[in-house]
């Protein structure tokens, strides 16, 4: 195998030591396991590009063949790559295209995002660089904290427009951020909602501030600028990585995301729509033209991730320019087809006087 983490660094990222007695399987050049008697522990995928460390926990037969079920309801699997690699992670740490994360599937949530802390690791020799650069700025306190959040279980929490939270955002740095609209409780409300979104999406809105302190006050918070608010999928909140710290009701000049363009059903595919916060406008298609029609863009906005598009080095930039100019710079497609965006203000000038929305 190419590279493979030893115990003492295993340690650091809160991963199961290799213990003298289990069993090292080979299932092809770049992947192995470790059996610990009948008791599958460890997936290891390791080459150039990637490297991807996960603790597992399944019982196999006495043969090592076989994957047992873990409910007598359940089917007895072959041990094949396959099935390995569909097992549920517990701690695990990934590299891939440039990002890191070291994160827990017992409770849903990552530790530690690469790509939120600013960091690109774009080869192998810089994997191994940020490996010796976490274990010399990693203490005993953060060791024991690692340790906790891999023991934690799924848990699952309430929320609710106008709760702030604070989000992890490197080692020892905190971002604060609220919750600005819960559109699934708004459709199920009977409210004219344009449903767009598969999932349970989210609006969210960051503050001005990068911080190590852990309990910044709600009456500070509501003081500072905030970034332009994004759309993401609610595991982040309702699996309690991003953590409650309070609530206040919200402000009137909400800055809600935009979306705009011909519905995506067939019942409505001859319809233009217009939805920012609670405002939901349509139009015929037959009627009116689709502002983008001849240029290649779509503000429909309807792309859902699972954390935040900003960084820190981004988020750093603004802070210190007291302005967000900096984050619509990126070459991100949901940042470049947003149409709060300057670079579309012509668009959404053009759009607002569709819908009879220009003040």
């Amino acid at each position: 195998m190419i590279f493979e983490l030893t115990n003492k660094q295993r340690k650091f990222f809160g991963l199961k030591k290799v213990e003298e007695n289990w069993i090292k399987k080979e299932i092809n050049k770049n992947y192995i396991i470790y059996i610990n008697e009948n008791k599958l522990e460890k997936r290891v995928l390791a080459t150039k590009e990637c490297y991807y460390e996960s603790d597992v926990s399944c019982c196999l037969s006495e043969d090592h063949k076989f994957i047992l079920p873990k409910t007598k309801q359940g089917k007895v699997k072959k041990l094949t790559e396959s099935s390995i690699r569909n097992l549920k992670n517990e701690m695990y740490l990934f590299w891939w295209d440039k990002q890191v994360t070291l994160a827990s599937g017992k409770c849903e949530q990552s530790y530690y995002e690469s790509d939120i802390a600013g960091l690109n690791i774009t080869n192998l020799n810089e994997f191994k660089e940020w490996i010796k650069n976490w274990i010399k700025s990693t203490t005993e306190e953060e060791i024991k904290e690692i340790t906790a959040f891999k023991n934690k279980t799924l848990k699952r929490y309430k929320y609710q427009e106008g709760d702030y939270f604070r989000l992890k955002l490197d080692k020892g740095l905190y971002g604060y951020g609220r919750i600005i609209m819960d559109i699934k409780k708004h459709q199920k409300g009977g409210e004219d909602y344009w449903n767009i979104f598969l999932t349970r999406p989210i609006i969210i809105e960051l503050f001005h501030i990068i911080t190590p302190k852990k309990n910044v006050p709600i009456t500070e918070l509501e003081t500072l600028k905030t970034f332009p608010s994004q759309i993401i999928l609610n595991n982040v909140i309702s699996y309690g990585e991003y953590e409650i710290i309070g609530h206040k009701e919200l402000p009137e000049n909400i800055d809600y995301p935009i979306h705009y363009g011909r519905g995506i059903t067939s019942e409505d595919k001859d319809i233009i729509h217009f939805q920012r916060g609670r405002i939901h406008k349509k139009i015929s298609a037959k009627e009116s033209n689709l502002i983008t029609d001849s240029k290649k863009k779509d503000y429909k906005n309807n792309s859902l991730g699972y954390t935040i598009t900003n960084n820190v080095n981004v988020m750093r930039e603004c802070i210190k320019n007291n302005s967000n100019d900096f984050y619509w710079e990126q070459k991100v497609y949901t940042i470049k087809e947003d149409l709060r965006n300057p670079e579309n203000s012509k668009d959404l000038h053009d759009i607002l006087e569709q819908f009879n929305l220009l003040k």
